[in-house]
Order: C-alpha cells, then structure tokens, then sequence
C-alpha cells in the first residue's frame, strides 16, 4: 500500500515550469513513507528477536522434559487473535512448573504433550517449543 502511495506521489509531482528559482520538492515526501516502513518492520520483527536470543541458551543447552497442556484457548486482540496455552510439567528435581505462553503453531491442544526446555538450575525460566519460530533438526539431520 505504501508503495502505490509512493508510486502515486511521484507520478504527480512534476518539474516546475515557473522560473528556475523555483522551490524544488522536499525529499521528505520521498524519505518519510520509506522510514515508516522500517519503523513498523523495527517494531514488529525486534521483540521477536529478542526473545528468540533470550531462549536460545534453553534450546540449546537446557533440558528437556514433556509438558501437559492444561488448557488452550484464543485471545482476541482487536481484529487479531492468537492461540494461548496453558502448560505443566515436572523438572528433573521433581518440582512442577505451570507456564502459560502464546502457541505459534497453533496446533496444540488440551492433554497434549510438548516438549519443553528448563534451565536446570531455574526451572521456571522454560520455553515450550511451540511458542519459539524454532524448529528441531530433522532425524536424517
């Protein structure tokens, strides 16, 4: 969309046909649609980001244990909506954990396991696959 607003905007601006002292047209009009694009990207892409570097050390060096799913359920956010999972699981110290987190798959389903990734040390600092853009190797590699 902002690209026709962009394509629009320089088919109907034209050279002047007054004198050459003429006020030339501000590159803003150019610069403006093209920085709030990266400004939305920035926005949208940066959290994801971020949360997938803060649960890379879970995935690769945490441990894994098999998480119930407690109750699944759709949150409706404005004309958005997105699944949300409520999880439970026992980590190697024999302590449960409950977590609730956003499911990105969207296939998961009440009393289905999945696996989830602790930090032995802080249990409660765990990661369900299904709410990372992460994905587990393949068994052929």
């Amino acid at each position: 969309m902002l690209f026709g607003i962009m394509f629009f905007a320089t088919a109907r601006v034209k050279p002047p046909v007054g004198p050459r002292d003429a006020t030339p047209v501000p590159y803003v009009l150019f610069l403006a649609p093209i920085t709030f694009v990266f400004l939305v990207v920035g926005i949208v892409s940066v959290p994801a980001l971020l949360k997938a570097k803060r649960n890379r050390p879970l995935f690769q060096d945490g441990e894994v244990a098999a998480a119930r799913v407690l109750a699944q359920r759709t949150v409706a956010q404005g004309k958005a909506s997105y699944s949300q999972i409520d999880y439970e699981f026992r980590a190697s110290d024999g302590q449960t954990i409950r977590n609730s987190e956003r499911d990105l798959s969207r296939k998961v389903f009440e009393d289905m396991l999945i696996p989830v990734f602790y930090d032995p040390r802080e249990p409660s600092r765990c990661a369900a696959l299904c709410a990372s853009y992460s994905k587990l190797p393949d068994a052929e590699g």
